[in-house]
C-alpha cells in the first residue's frame, strides 16, 4: 500500500471512529461535511477496490456523494453509483462489490 495513502487512511479512520455512531456519520451539511466525505472516500478506497455507493433523498446527498466518490476515485478505487436506494437494497447490491456506502 502507498505510504501516503496509508497515512491518509489512518488519519481518516481515527477521525471517523470519533464521529461514527450507530446510525452512521451525522454531521451538519456544510463544507466540512464535504471535506469529511472526500477523506472517507480516500480512506475506504485505500482498502477496498470495488465500491458501490447509494444515497437517500436528502437534498445534501448529491453533493456528499460527489465528494465521497471523488475521494474513492483519488485513492484508485472503482466506484459504482447505485443511485437513490433504500439501505436494504444497497445491502443486497454490495454482494457483488468489496463494500458499499450509503449516503
Amino acid at each position: 500500500m502507498n505510504t501516503g495513502l496509508t497515512s491518509l487512511y489512518e488519519a481518516g479512520y481515527n477521525r471517523l471512529m470519533q464521529i461514527f455512531g450507530t446510525s452512521g456519520i451525522r454531521f451538519k451539511a456544510d463544507r466540512s461535511l464535504l471535506e469529511l466525505a472526500f477523506k472517507c472516500g480516500l480512506s475506504v478506497g485505500a482498502t477496498h477496490r470495488r465500491v458501490v455507493v447509494a444515497s437517500d433523498s436528502r437534498t445534501s446527498s448529491p453533493a456528499v456523494k460527489s465528494a465521497l466518490t471523488a475521494g474513492l476515485n483519488a485513492s484508485g478505487a472503482s466506484c459504482w453509483d447505485a443511485g437513490l436506494l433504500p439501505t436494504p437494497a444497497l445491502a443486497y447490491a454490495v454482494r457483488d462489490f468489496d463494500t458499499g456506502i450509503m449516503v
